[in-house]
């Protein structure tokens, strides 16, 4: 990232444009199991009496696709040695995580402090991003985000629609993202071979 940073715009942007694309399907990717497979593994982990826990898991998952897309701004912030702005960005989400968070956890419980953290990592996106795309180069942000979240949203209504809660559902929602994914957005393989190069295409 710090080559691509120094060589020019032309070759961070096609770094980023290929990161952020493979980052949006494996995050949601993540974030797709832990919402189908949210109450068994809860139970699981915890015993059934945890079983309601996983309403809680299942928003809060979601913070791990926002928080790998936020670190395309945040490192390229970093590698351009502005990191008094990344410092920034993480304060501010940080704030909006704390305020937002106690008014979430009054209104809605536990399901609200998962909602706050989704929502603060959300906010240091969007600041690292707006200083990034201004002091170093534009960055891509919600467009790559398209293809998976649509495919994420017909593969967990499917199966909700169709199966009973539990490992099976999980499992099917899991097997269903990864067999819809390559079919949805046919470059991955080639773009995850050419990142891994370090030659993106």
């Amino acid at each position: 990232l710090v080559e691509a940073v120094e060589t020019g715009a032309e070759r961070i942007d096609r770094l980023m444009a290929t990161s952020f694309r493979l980052t949006s399907w494996a995050g949601v990717a993540v974030a797709v199991a832990g919402t189908a497979l949210a109450v068994p593994l809860c139970q699981l982990a915890f015993g059934e009496a945890f079983a309601r826990s996983g309403a809680t898991f299942a928003i809060a998952i979601w913070a791990v696709p926002v928080a790998l897309l936020s670190a395309h701004a945040r490192f390229v912030l970093i590698a351009a040695g502005e990191q008094r702005f990344e410092l920034a960005a993480n304060a501010g989400g940080a704030a909006v995580a704390v305020a937002g968070g106690a008014a979430a956890v009054a209104a809605a419980g536990s399901e609200g402090a998962g909602f706050a953290l989704v929502v603060g990592a959300a906010a240091t996106w969007t600041i690292a991003h707006r200083y990034a795309s201004s002091r170093v180069t534009p960055l891509p942000m919600l467009r790559p985000l398209l293809r998976p979240l649509a495919t994420a949203a017909v593969v967990l209504a499917a199966c909700s629609v169709f199966m009973e809660p539990g490992w099976a559902r999980g499992l099917a929602a899991v097997v269903g993202f990864a067999v819809l994914a390559p079919l949805v957005e046919p470059a991955l393989a080639r773009e995850a071979l050419a990142l891994r190069g370090h030659d993106p295409a």
